[in-house]
């Protein structure tokens, strides 16, 4: 800890601390992206990923669900993460996210590793910026009622 005296007044610097972590950003794009090369995904494996995870949800639930609101994301465990941007997904950007990995072969397998959920940002037109964890619903905000509370009296 440092303390700096300055003008006669003192303040008081803490050292960083060690359990602070930064926080992880991750950069998700679209199923139709023309960039998906950059995270070593192909679009057909993308395609399948999407059949497999929401399938039978696309064809219920068809204006809920579709392909173009798809998103992956290569992260540095080397997991593919993708995710819904839709309402079906929970009512938030990235709530709901599947975790695949690449077996012997190369092909995309399922995982089991549970996925904490993402908060994501769009960032331009084919992807998202989304830092990892703590997903909670963003709920209007009540100012508390100024003065005295009044309840009608019970009905006998």
């Amino acid at each position: 800890m440092k303390i700096l005296p300055m003008l006669g007044i003192m303040f008081f610097l803490a050292a960083p601390s060690a359990q602070a972590k930064p926080t992880e950003l991750y950069l998700y794009y679209n199923s139709a992206s023309p960039s998906l090369y950059e995270i070593n995904i192909k679009a057909d494996e993308v395609a399948k990923v999407f059949d497999d995870v929401f399938g039978p949800a696309a064809e219920e639930l068809p204006l809920q669900v579709q392909y173009a609101d798809f998103y992956v994301s290569h992260y540095p465990d080397d997991s593919y993460v993708f995710i819904l941007n839709a309402p079906y997904s929970c009512g938030q950007l990235g709530c709901s996210a599947s975790v695949y990995r690449r077996d012997q072969d190369g092909d995309l397998q399922p995982s089991e590793d549970s996925v904490t959920p993402v908060k994501c940002k769009e960032h331009g037109d084919d992807k998202l910026i989304c830092i990892k964890g703590g997903y909670k619903p963003e709920l209007p905000v009540r100012s508390a009622p100024k003065g005295p509370v009044h309840y009608p009296a019970p009905q006998p």
